[in-house]
């Protein structure tokens, strides 16, 4: 039926549809329970029509990011395949599980024989969150008043015009989990919803313009499945870095320019913690803006965020929840949300899907690049923003798109940080002058986890241990080594011979010179405005008189005060050839710094 009716909406014939990608289910569709994309093609007749066999069937399989993750294949289907159109479906019959039998299976064992192992891991983050950042059990269940609020405004949920939940009476349903009740649980229903994802060939050709919405970014990121221990907590919550590649690959730079958010909300804790992670709130302070909001819906105003009311409040098939969710951020964006839902203004919307125990993320950035009007026929494909970005001889060494680099504070540029900027397209450096060589080869194997992209590492030259760190950081992987106060020369050569670049802190022509004639590939003009182990001199007199001294092939990198573009463009005005950055990334989420800090 939803297949039907996103063809009656497109106005389109079913042989329009090249290709399916959808998710696993947990009932029985039709007879079978394997590629279920390829059993709902064959339900649908789309694979047993002439000229079927041309059809491609995908089966996503990431828990509640698969709807997410769905779009991203479907676009992969458009370039790769040039299929033009592609359904993305999400369906289930789940019989909607009776409260007795949900309730029966949430008191077995974690290990085994039906037990909740869902809401028992999702009460331990819940716990954490209680114990790290003070948040108060009635600010969990406030989520789930939230949600039954903003349901209440859809057609299509359970609670709709009903009357709502309060958090006292979330809180006295029966416990299943630490810090859950019953009715912090998501509602499973049987449902399905279909998107159509079409190629600008296709929309154009058939006149679908005013009904389309462009995808401008997507990004995934996966943690630990089912985390115990010491690994429940922010560090196992990777939201932050979907959220980031997603939104740089749709040239989004602040949450501001987002006017509508579909968060996960299996229960609370995920919904809190996304709220943080997306930079709705600051870390810690989730709670207090779920109960914020439900003061603002109870006053009779709009909240840009579930504006159907989620999992909690509308109900979703089991395996494919964030499709509702990207239905609604469609709606929202072509403004057929009606009066009570509509969030006026919407050009762009975040919409993101948790699998698992926050073990797969995913985030789509829908809408309207910045520079282009609603209802413009093309946008630029995410590939060829940035395509223009200066080369210079720096971000050619390096092998990377921007030359940026982060600086390697000490206890502070750790392996999300330096993964991070590396991601980005910069060189991100993880410091270890503070680190053990077992802690270094740790955070190496991190960085490694989260980016294939180059990475630098950085230490003092005068630490104590620097033999046996530098054999470390030789046999790493790293593409570069940075150091600062000096460099011994049969350092540098032992560098080069492991394929390592090295660069050297510069604060001081001679010190310059020096590095020159230990073999250093580039660099680092530090003036006195920089952090940490440096000079009296300040960068805009410095580096145009290292760049004079130096052998012109030799990469001169700016630092200190560099901090936005105007700083960055000066700094390249004067002879650079990138910067070296470390102040301005100390407020990011990824730098290891206090939150008390982060928040000043």
């Amino acid at each position: 039926e939803a297949f039907h009716l996103a063809l009656e909406d497109a106005k389109l014939p079913a042989e329009a549809v090249k290709g399916v990608v959808s998710m696993p289910a947990v009932a029985d569709l039709g007879g079978l329970s394997l590629m279920p994309a390829h059993q709902m093609a064959m339900d649908l007749g789309l694979l047993t029509r002439p000229g079927g066999q041309e059809m491609i069937c995908k089966t996503v399989d990431c828990g509640g990011a698969s709807p997410v993750v769905a779009l991203r294949e479907a676009c992969q289907l458009l370039r790769e395949e040039n299929l033009g159109c592609v359904a993305v479906i999400g369906a289930d019959a789940v019989a909607s599980m009776p409260t007795k039998e949900f309730l029966k299976r949430v008191s077995g064992s974690k290990q085994g024989n039906g037990g909740a192992v869902i809401p028992e891991k999702y009460g331990e983050f819940a716990t954490w969150h209680v114990q790290t950042f003070g948040t108060k059990r009635d600010e969990l269940a406030s989520v789930a008043e939230f949600m039954s609020l903003q349901a209440a405004k859809h057609p299509n949920s359970f609670s709709k015009g009903g009357r709502c939940l309060s958090a006292s009476e979330v809180m006295s349903s029966p416990r299943v989990a630490q810090n859950t009740n019953l009715f912090e649980c998501a509602k499973r229903a049987d449902g399905a919803a279909v998107v159509l994802v079409c190629s600008n060939e296709f929309v154009a050709q058939r006149g679908l313009l005013h009904m389309s919405v462009p995808i401008l970014g997507i990004g995934e990121a996966s943690g630990a499945l089912m985390p115990e221990g010491e690994y429940i907590g922010s560090h196992a919550i990777p939201i932050h870095l979907a959220a980031r590649r997603a939104m740089r690959k749709a040239n989004v730079r602040s949450i501001d320019q987002l006017g509508w958010f579909g968060l996960y909300d299996c229960f609370p804790v995920a919904f809190i913690s996304s709220l943080e992670q997306v930079g709705l709130c600051p870390h810690g302070a989730g709670g207090a803006w779920v109960k914020q909001a439900v003061k603002r819906v109870k006053e009779g105003k709009k909240v840009n965020v579930n504006t159907h009311g989620g999992l909690l409040g509308a109900g979703a098939p089991w395996e494919a929840p964030a499709m509702f969710t990207i239905v609604e951020a469609y709606d929202q964006l072509l403004g057929r949300c009606g009066k009570d839902r509509q969030i006026d203004g919407v050009t762009r919307a975040l919409v993101q899907g948790n699998g698992g125990t926050f073990s797969h993320e995913a985030v789509a950035i829908l809408g309207w690049p910045t520079e282009v009007s609603k209802g413009a026929p093309r946008f630029p494909p995410a590939a060829s923003r940035g395509a223009n970005f200066p080369t210079t001889s720096l971000s050619s060494l390096l092998g990377v798109r921007y030359p940026i680099m982060s600086a390697g504070m000490g206890g502070v540029a750790r392996a999300r940080l330096a993964a991070e900027v590396s991601e980005a397209g910069g060189l991100g450096c993880l410091g270890a002058a503070s680190l053990s060589v077992k802690e270094i080869r740790a955070e190496v194997q991190e960085i490694k986890r989260m980016t294939s992209k180059p990475f630098a590492i950085n230490l003092l030259a005068s630490d104590d241990n620097m033999g046996e760190k530098a054999r470390e950081i030789a046999g790493s992987g790293a593409k570069a080594f940075v150091t600062g106060l000096g460099v011994a020369k049969d350092a540098v050569d032992y560098m080069h011979k492991n394929g390592v670049l090295v660069g050297v802190v510069c604060g001081q022509v001679k010190h310059a010179l020096s590095a020159v004639r230990a073999g250093c590939d580039f660099v680092i003009a530090q003036g006195t405005e920089g952090g940490g182990h440096t000079g009296n001199i300040a960068l805009f007199a410095l580096l145009p008189q290292i760049r004079a001294a130096v052998p012109p092939h030799i990469p001169v990198v700016a630092a200190g005060g560099v901090h936005d573009g105007k700083t960055f463009v000066a700094a390249l005005s004067l002879g650079a050839a990138g910067v070296w950055m470390g102040t301005r990334f100390l407020l990011t989420f990824e730098a290891n710094t206090v939150r008390g800090y982060k928040e000043c």
